[in-house]
């Protein structure tokens, strides 16, 4: 009888120290990995990119010749590729709009990133990128 009160014991401790864990880590509710944003389908590769005359495809072969790197980088990581072709179909005012609902939803993390980019401490890779990928827009005709 001795060791049965033991090994309820043990069982209770056991379970205390399972829900002192769920609920200092954030609760039973959040364990399970959710994904961060809905995944948006990727777009056809023969989508006309605006302020071009040419294709997502067309575009992405003169990134290839531009930066092949980058375009490496992009092209290994399916998620990357589908947010660079979601992000190449958006008109300058939806860039300009989905900058605003950033900065609305995440005011810290906008802050930060404008004093970096006012300071001129924005990442030198992020401007040698963007420069490669407006290049590749305005010669993605010869491809």
């Amino acid at each position: 009888m001795n060791s049965h009160r033991i090994s309820r014991r043990i069982a209770y401790g056991l379970a205390g120290a399972g829900i002192a864990s769920a609920i200092a880590v954030g609760g039973a509710a959040n364990a399970a990995p959710m994904p961060a944003h809905p995944s948006k389908p990727a777009p056809s590769a023969t989508a006309m990119v605006p302020g071009t005359k040419c294709t997502i495809a067309q575009v992405e072969r003169a990134l290839a010749k531009e930066d092949p790197a980058l375009a490496n980088r992009i092209n290994s990581h399916p998620k990357a590729k589908a947010r660079f072709e979601n992000g190449l179909l958006m008109t300058k005012e939806q860039r300009q709009a989905k900058r605003a609902e950033f900065r609305k939803k995440h005011p810290n993390e906008a802050m930060v990133r404008k004093f970096l980019r006012d300071h001129g401490v924005a990442r030198p890779e992020m401007q040698k990128n963007r420069a490669a990928v407006a290049k590749a827009k305005a010669t993605c005709g010869q491809f």
